[in-house]
């Protein structure tokens, strides 16, 4: 659909201009009608000249009527000529950073203790992930990660690690989730709830090997509500298909190099 040129818009403009000052005239022509009016009912036998000496303070409130209708008409015409967007534009972001602010009202607390449950899977799993954490602080070098996406609050953990990871990735990813997953049925997760409408309360989104800096990232989301619910239920399905193409592919690959 196209959106209206410049002219059309100035006309639309125009139009709404006269319109304006013919709706104002109007509005003026009836009030000084009704003072005229109000004055003869009030004194019905009254002569001209006792109507004229009541006439003054007809018109005077009429006059305050009418300056009060032309400033609401010289302020539709101001807005009339403004231009929106940079107020919109602003209002909007605005808007984004106060619901930034509501979603992560309470982000500190499930993060750390996100922080310390992580920490206790890493450890107690390390001879099957061999990833390096010394303490909780591990998790953490370079301070608080917090960030928002479609609603969906994400924490990232840095952990610094000399070598690469002994998975690729998506392995790595199903192999945490599936500790978190077994840890949150028979343990739960202390300060937090341990699952949401059936699905395990804390989900690795994303793992890599950032080889620059040396270190394992980790995206997580805690399930507590539709946003998150939503978003975590999608990518379930989503390492679902890669998992089962990825070992499809591992298959064929296998079957080519033994031939």
């Amino acid at each position: 659909m196209k959106e209206p040129n410049k002219n059309q818009k100035q006309k639309s403009v125009n139009k709404d201009e006269k319109r304006l000052i013919i709706f104002s005239i109007a509005i003026g022509f009836i009030a000084i009608v009704m003072a005229i009016a109000k004055a003869i009912s009030n004194n019905p036998k009254a002569t001209i000249q006792e109507l004229m000496q009541e006439l003054p303070y007809a018109f005077g409130v009429t006059i305050i009527c009418l300056a009060f209708v032309a400033l609401i008409a010289l302020l539709f015409i101001f807005a009339l000529h403004i231009d929106f967007e940079p107020l919109d534009e602003a209002m909007k972001i605005y808007a984004e950073k106060l619901k930034i602010k509501r979603l992560t009202k309470n982000a500190q607390y499930v993060y750390t203790q996100l922080q310390g449950f992580l920490y206790y899977i890493l450890r107690a799993n390390y001879s099957i992930l061999n990833i390096p954490v010394e303490n909780e602080a591990s998790l953490i070098p370079k301070g608080t990660a917090v960030s928002v996406h479609n609603d969906c609050i994400t924490m990232q953990y840095e952990i610094i690690c000399p070598n690469r990871m002994l998975y690729d990735d998506l392995t790595l990813k199903s192999i945490l989730n599936g500790f978190i997953g077994k840890e949150l049925y028979y343990r739960g997760i202390i300060g937090l709830a341990p699952s949401y409408k059936n699905l395990p309360s804390v989900y690795i989104d994303r793992v890599f090997y950032d080889g620059i800096n040396r270190e394992i990232v980790i995206s997580t989301v805690y399930i507590n509500d539709e946003a998150s619910y939503e978003y975590c239920k999608k990518s379930f399905e989503r390492d679902r298909k890669e998992m089962k193409n990825g070992k499809a592919i591992y298959r064929l690959l296998k079957l080519l190099s033994d031939r």
